[in-house]
């Protein structure tokens, strides 16, 4: 069922994002493949066996991910799940990321993917694998609000991307930079891009 829904995902995505979602699945398992098909942990990784810190820091979401995550099962630290479903959702960003900034060159979309999944702060944070595939999702909630708020107009898109990058911040407070750039590439390229009128760039950025 899960693969069949991928599936019916993957069909809806143009060759671009694509390009995109494979790029970033074997540039991370080339950049990142030490860290997921071994155990090697320190500092904070060697004493938590679970998510780590969430109510008690603001990170509410991460509390309700954590209580699933306990209602399915319990929390193990195993590198290869946690590792592997953090590049999933970088690649699931890396497609919305490709789709909003209208990258359409096969080099370009290769390396924006690549650099989403090789920068060093994701290298850093499997340095805390515990908790990568949460701050992860982080990312890509983060993205996705601004996907919904730029492509579903009206207020339907905006409660959305309200609630998306309410829940990624919800992970990780710091990801908020992570939208609020997204959103000012976006309005650059909406400035330079002679079609679209001064109101509906102010309202955009609105």
């Amino acid at each position: 069922m899960i693969r069949e829904k991928i599936k019916v995902m993957a069909d809806k995505w143009n060759e671009n994002q694509k390009t995109a979602f494979i790029s970033c699945i074997l540039i991370g398992l080339m950049t990142h493949g030490y860290m997921y098909f071994n155990k090697l942990s320190w500092h904070d990784d060697m004493t938590l066996t679970h998510i780590g810190s969430s109510y008690a820091v603001g990170r509410w979401f991460l509390g309700v991910i954590e209580w699933a995550v306990n209602r399915c099962g319990g929390y193990y630290s195993l590198p290869v799940l946690q590792g592997c479903a953090s590049l999933f959702f970088i690649a699931l960003a890396a497609v919305l990321v490709v789709d909003l900034l209208k990258i359409t060159k096969k080099i370009l979309v290769v390396l924006t993917a690549g650099i989403m999944i090789a920068v060093p702060v994701m290298t850093a944070l499997y340095a805390y694998m515990f908790t990568a595939a949460a701050y992860s999702l982080s990312i890509f909630l983060c993205i996705l609000g601004i996907y919904c708020t730029w492509k579903i107009r009206g207020i339907q898109g905006i409660l959305l991307g309200m609630g998306a990058i309410c829940l990624g911040i919800g992970c990780y407070q710091a990801y908020i930079a992570v939208a609020v750039c997204m959103a000012c590439m976006i309005l650059y390229l909406d400035i330079v891009d002679s079609s679209e009128t001064e109101w509906k760039i102010l309202g955009g950025g609105i």
